[in-house]
């Protein structure tokens, strides 16, 4: 059922309330912005599938008790960037949720298995792939479009109920536990721009005064890009960023100083007394593959 009223919406809401499963993607778009355009959002139970049309509907918020309500598991397939969108969108943290992709870990099958492999091994159902790069933005959605954001959700309970069995069968399901409260935990979806820099490509090659450099560089494009709502690479790219290691003058940085800067680079707001440590063990985090360069 595609909705793209907010009458038809809050009925939906009001039928599936209190329903044992609710399954959940998003199609979006982040190729322009900072933050991800949502174009679609499409629930499921067992019995119902809605695809609803956040750039037609009023209010989004409505769908927020359903999010919150305890009697029903929301149900995410590798759902990170989901959840990102529903929290900004509708500001409403899933809970309890079940990822099915984590799961998946668990039961055998590779890491990071994506949906479509998912449900031809659990459902035996070969997905299409047609509408796989379309433009979510544009409107009308054509049937095909629409069919294939429903097959994103429609098989989830099945796969949930197929996959929780087999792992209470192997007392495995109580391992999961700790992943799901991760993935509840808003924090999670709220970088400290003074940490962006450990994603930086060439990071770990960076000496002391170089990283304190870098941090600064991080914070400030992404609370630029924020503020833009622009992709922090069409601010600066991460090698235009990033001092180089034969420049002579290393202090500056794109406009960014490291505050208090002497003869010698200090961290940024960084205590004297332990300003070496905390550079260094930065430096060693970075380098002991905590991050992953992007």
């Amino acid at each position: 059922m595609y909705l793209a009223d907010q009458a038809s919406l809050e009925a939906f809401v009001e039928r599936v309330t209190g329903a044992e499963v609710l399954a959940i993607d998003t199609e979006f778009l982040r190729e322009t912005t900072y933050y991800p355009k949502l174009c679609l959002l499409q629930m499921a139970t067992d019995d119902e599938v809605a695809i609803i049309d956040p750039l037609s509907v009023d209010d989004l918020s409505v769908v927020a008790p359903l999010l919150e309500d305890e009697r029903t598991v929301k149900l995410f397939h590798a759902g990170g960037q989901d959840i990102e969108i529903l929290l900004r969108e509708v500001g409403s943290m899933p809970r309890p949720l079940f990822d099915t992709q984590v799961a998946a870990a668990l039961l055998g099958h590779t890491q990071q298995i994506g949906y479509g492999a998912l449900v031809h091994a659990v459902c035996g159902v070969t997905l299409k792939k047609t509408d796989s790069y379309t433009d979510w933005s544009q409107r009308p959605l054509s049937d095909s479009q629409i069919d294939y954001a429903a097959d994103d959700v429609i098989y989830l309970p099945r796969v949930y109920r197929k996959m929780r069995s087999e792992l209470e069968s192997k007392g495995r399901l109580g391992w999961l536990a700790p992943d799901f409260e991760e993935m509840m935990n808003p924090a999670k979806y709220s970088e400290d721009p003074r940490l962006r820099y450990r994603r930086l490509k060439r990071v770990t090659q960076l000496d002391e005064r170089q990283l304190c450099a870098a941090r600064e560089f991080a914070a400030w494009r992404e609370e630029e890009a924020r503020k833009r709502d622009m992709p922090r690479k069409w601010l600066v790219s991460d090698c235009g960023g990033l001092p180089s290691r034969r420049a002579h003058d290393r202090r500056s940085l794109h406009g960014s100083r490291c505050a208090g800067e002497t003869s010698r680079a200090r961290c940024p707001r960084g205590d004297r007394a332990n300003e070496q440590g905390s550079v260094a063990s930065e430096k060693r985090m970075a380098q002991s593959g905590e991050t992953v360069a992007q």
